[in-house]
């Protein structure tokens, strides 16, 4: 190996990944958190996000009552996360 070091194995490998994953999952609902508390102060009842939005961000606003719903703003994907009752 160049540099003399040793290559990290796979089990590592997929340790490393999945810690980034949660770190990542957590950078962006804190992302979003602050996003909505901005729309909020503005009256605002939903926020559009310019993902991409990892699935267990997702399924963390569906557990907490927000809507996701997945639109199109100039041929980019973007997410609609409202917080409006029915």
């Amino acid at each position: 190996m160049p540099g003399g070091r040793m290559m990290i194995d796979a089990r590592e490998a997929r340790k490393r990944a999945q810690d980034n994953l949660a770190s990542n999952a957590a950078k962006e609902l804190s992302l979003i958190e602050t996003l909505i508390s901005d729309a909020v102060s503005k009256g605002a009842y939903f926020i559009t996000y310019g993902g991409p939005m990892q699935a267990r961000v997702r399924e963390k606003l569906d557990e907490l009552g927000y809507k996701v719903e997945i639109d199109s703003q100039y041929n980019d994907v973007c997410f609609i996360v409202s917080w409006e009752q029915d």
